[in-house]
């Protein structure tokens, strides 16, 4: 992909991700905390979505969002790209969906003697 008005190229940066950085991550178990806290731009949603792909069935990935999946669009900005990204991250993936008080939350107030230890 070539994008004109980009700020550097992005033909580069995909081959260096691909020659340099692609072989070098699948090595690692990646973890993505709180994805979707920031919305994306085009290109880095873009970016960000062959990234995925080319770790699609090749190396684990952990991502922790407090978004449900229909709202994962407004992440991305795409609704096809999307629907595509979700369709490769959940093939094979565990799923698990926590309801409850914020951890972080309740440590602060803790430390706050606001609430019982």
């Amino acid at each position: 992909m070539i994008y004109n008005n980009a700020p550097f190229p992005i033909v580069t940066v995909t081959l260096a991700i691909r020659t340099f950085i692609i072989p070098e991550i699948f090595k690692l178990k990646l973890i993505i905390d709180e994805l979707g806290y920031v919305p994306f731009t085009k290109i880095g949603s873009e970016l960000l979505f062959q990234f995925f792909v080319s770790r699609y069935e090749r190396a684990s990935v952990m991502i922790t969002t407090n978004l449900e999946f229909t709202d994962w669009t407004s992440i991305f900005g795409d609704e096809k790209m999307t629907s595509a990204l979700l369709d490769r991250l959940t093939q094979r993936a565990h799923i698990f969906l926590l309801n409850g008080g914020s951890y972080r939350f309740r440590q602060s107030m803790k430390k706050r003697g606001e609430i019982d230890q």
